[in-house]
């Protein structure tokens, strides 16, 4: 199988692949090369119109893994993918396979094969208009950070966009998380600081990713930031970061509804 490195100059071929499928959050390009490739080895292999990646994965203590996005000739490219796998020793497992093969796989019924569901790797959709209208019993928690916060420091806040293709705004970004020691002090959802890494890959790469921004002001200091992009598909937006000052109580509720 004939990897090659995944970088930048990929970026048009991949997106033709890319458009056609669900707009899968770990699959876009921007995603792929901050966070598949946070190791700086990410690579690809094309089978059968399908894209193979290797990389090290660093929620899996750094070991070699594969994936792959796409749905064509599932059983063929899954032997070749395995026979790459029994050629460097390496378990015959695949993760975070997106719903597109893993469906046309099942549709096929193979005796050897075993497909699992992976209950803490899911893509999460919101329903934009219906978050804009906050209404209802699903929203209560939503409204209410956002009153108490507004009502305490609402003739204070700012919101507007911010250029992370420009210097100015990435230093402001870093500076900013730096400054709020309690982003660091929440580290349930990132144990192994991978998120950090992350962020600081996505500003470097940010000329080249153009993703999007939005950052929220409390009297002229900026206090929290979302991070998104926009896929090919129509119509989406995928999340990638969002990072509070939490001593503002209700502050990450605001930043979700102003993005």
């Amino acid at each position: 199988m004939n990897f090659q490195k995944f970088d930048p100059s990929v970026q048009d071929k991949y997106l033709q692949f890319y458009k056609r499928l669900p707009p899968y959050s770990d699959f876009s390009f921007n995603n792929l090369l901050v966070w598949l490739d946070i190791n700086d080895d990410l690579e690809y292999a094309i089978v059968n119109n399908n894209f193979v990646f290797k990389f090290t994965n660093p929620f899996n203590g750094g070991k070699t893994a594969y994936t792959l996005i796409g749905d064509s000739e599932v059983l063929d490219t899954l032997e070749k993918v395995f026979a790459e796998l029994d050629k460097n020793n390496l378990p015959r497992e695949l993760s975070m396979v997106p719903a597109c093969f893993a469906e046309k796989l099942l549709e096929l019924k193979p005796d050897n094969i075993e497909v699992i569901n992976e209950p803490d790797n899911r893509d999460y959709l919101f329903d934009i208009p219906a978050a804009r209208a906050a209404k209802g019993k699903i929203f209560y928690h939503l409204r209410r950070g956002m009153n108490y916060f507004i009502k305490n420091y609402g003739d204070e806040i700012r919101v507007k966009p911010l250029d992370l293709t420009t210097l100015e705004d990435r230093v402001l970004v870093i500076n900013s998380m730096h400054r709020w020691e309690s982003v660091f002090s929440l580290t349930e959802n990132d144990r192994l600081r991978v998120e950090g890494l992350a962020i600081d890959r996505y500003l470097r790469l940010a000329p080249i990713l153009k993703p999007k921004c939005v950052g929220l002001f409390i009297q002229d200091k900026m206090e929290a930031f979302s991070i998104f992009h926009l896929p090919p598909q129509e119509k989406y937006a995928i999340g990638n970061h969002i990072k509070c000052n939490y001593q503002f109580r209700g502050i990450f509720n605001v930043m979700y509804y102003a993005t």
